[in-house]
């Protein structure tokens, strides 16, 4: 009875960045869209709603502004506190877990958690200076690599090839391609209107072959395999869940989607930042008393192909065990969202197939890792 457990949750279809349907969108109403759309996919009172917590990267003062304007618009009483929180990558899953454990420790009963990033209007910061001395620090300059940096550091340095990190990228597509024909993600997805027409649909996912991919040139370093075509794509979204025990969700007659079981954080060399998903899995599933064969489906973070593949590899996970619906190659990485996008995707994919658990797992800029367990009735 004291489960925590997912009683609700919806995101916005990722928009690309720049070009897309979300790019001229203030922040503020990016995340609005979900934290509505979670709400009125519940018959429950937001009021009964005890605190929020969002995952953001690149917004000013972590978009706790935009953030505290939201909440207030979608109908969540000035009474409700909220934070904002930047673990990168992780930040939406770093939400999920933050509210879990809020519950778990019986400070609140009911909590709000989500993500939201707007990476057309807010780009990454690659001038960020840090102090002479510090610098001295071999460990410490790392810390500067630009993520397409690391990932050609972990190709050159665990063999990852440029056709097979294409093959990765093209198979994303495939499974994404299908999703959506399939109309697989309309349970995850609240739809909005912009300039007459309805945004229904996920935005980066397209049609692609082997041989377009492998006319790409690498972005990062000349003789690189890291291209646009294998490479997760900038956009912009949001998404929330909310969580509560299994004891409160049955006294308010509450739907169980899942159970949000037990979550592993772990550091890694920052020069190879992309294997944080190797080590944070085997810790989680350690804790739980789990092997790799246990687990029913993964969701893996495609950062890059060559993380995203070196972790498949080195766990070995089977291929069609991992990110069935296509993903962030084909879907997109608003950054902040996509830990808690994953959670929600997690969740279809399981109901979809009647999978009794899963595990999310993403890696983090400046070498970490980290990973979730999610079980179903």
């Amino acid at each position: 009875m004291e489960d925590i457990v997912i009683v609700a949750g919806k995101r916005t279809p990722i928009c690309k960045a720049v070009k897309g349907s979300l790019s001229d969108v203030t922040l503020d109403k990016i995340l609005y869209l979900s934290i509505k759309g979670t709400l009125e996919s519940v018959k429950m009172d937001s009021n009964l709603i005890e605190e929020c917590v969002f995952g953001n990267v690149l917004a000013d003062l972590g978009g706790t502004i935009e953030a505290r304007a939201a909440m207030l618009a979608a109908g969540i009483s000035h009474t409700v506190p909220v934070m904002t929180i930047n673990r990168q990558c992780a930040s939406g899953l770093e939400a999920v877990s933050l509210i879990a454990s809020k519950i778990r420790q019986k400070k609140i009963q009911i909590g709000l958690a989500g993500g939201f990033e707007s990476m057309s209007t807010k780009s990454l910061n690659t001038n960020v200076k840090l102090d002479e001395e510090i610098l001295l620090n071999e460990e410490a300059r790392k810390c500067l690599l630009r993520m397409g940096d690391t990932s050609e550091i972990l190709s050159e340095k665990y063999n990852i090839k440029r056709k097979d990190a294409d093959y990765f990228a093209s198979e994303s597509q495939i499974k994404a391609n299908h999703a959506v024909k399939m109309n697989l993600f309309a349970d995850e997805i609240v739809s909005f209107q912009k300039n007459g027409r309805m945004v229904m649909e996920d935005e980066g996912v397209r049609e692609t072959t082997l041989e377009k991919l492998a006319t790409l040139k690498p972005v990062f370093k000349p003789n690189g395999i890291s291209t646009a075509g294998n490479s997760s794509q900038l956009s912009d979204a949001s998404a929330c869940v909310i969580l509560t025990t299994r004891k409160k969700a049955l006294k308010l007659g509450l739907e169980i989607q899942a159970v949000f079981v037990d979550y592993s954080v772990v550091g890694c060399d920052p020069q190879v930042m992309g294997i944080g998903p190797s080590l944070a899995i085997p810790k989680l599933l350690h804790s739980n008393n789990l092997k790799i064969s246990d687990v029913d489906v993964f969701e893996i973070n495609e950062a890059f192909a060559s993380q995203a593949l070196y972790c498949v590899e080195k766990l070995g996970i089977k291929e069609s065990k991992v990110n069935l619906f296509g993903g962030a190659i084909a879907l997109g990485h608003p950054l902040g969202c996509t830990g808690t996008r994953l959670l929600i995707t997690l969740i279809n994919v399981m109901k979809k197939n009647d999978f009794k658990n899963g595990v999310i797992s993403l890696c983090v800029g400046t070498g970490m890792g980290v990973a979730a367990l999610i079980k179903r009735d």
